[in-house]
């Protein structure tokens, strides 16, 4: 029971995206999603969105629907690929098919904003769903050198 206008929207949890633990403080890790608007372009109340679906492995989307009475609706949903592309190792920033300590000073470096020309970077091999490389992938580089993660 919609009121006014709808707008909807998916997050999207890639194959292979690692969920930031929660830290000491026991504070809820705070981690960002892709985000993919869905259009009514015929005003007809079936939205629509192109999306490349291209990793193998199972997608998480969770839709959201909110009216212009601020009512919102969600739904969590699973879309399992099986003749997409395998994506890189999850943490090999470099790209050299090892997951280790150069990943984690390459990431910092593309966080800290220093000259990385002349670098492989493999975004394909993050860890989160954002089209970027951030302070996740340096804190699952670490934790995989460390042994704390087998993955």
């Amino acid at each position: 029971d919609a009121e006014g206008d709808v707008t909807v929207w998916a997050s999207v949890m890639p194959p292979g995206f690692v969920v930031p633990e929660s830290v000491n403080d026991f504070e809820t890790p705070v981690y960002n999603l892709e985000r993919i608007d869905f259009t009514d372009p015929d005003q007809d109340g079936e939205f629509r969105v192109d999306y490349n679906f291209m990793y193998n492995g199972t997608y998480v989307l969770t839709l959201f629907a909110r009216d212009t009475g601020d009512n919102v609706a969600s739904r969590e949903i699973r879309i399992t690929v099986e003749n997409g592309v395998d994506p890189g190792d999850i943490g090999d920033i470099d790209g050299n098919d090892a997951v280790d300590l150069k990943d984690a000073v390459l990431t910092l470096k593309i966080l800290t904003g220093m000259d990385t020309s002349g670098e492989n970077i493999s975004i394909d091999n993050r860890t989160g769903a954002t089209a970027r490389i951030g302070a996740a992938e340096v804190i699952y580089i670490l934790q995989h050198v460390a042994g704390l993660r087998g993955e």
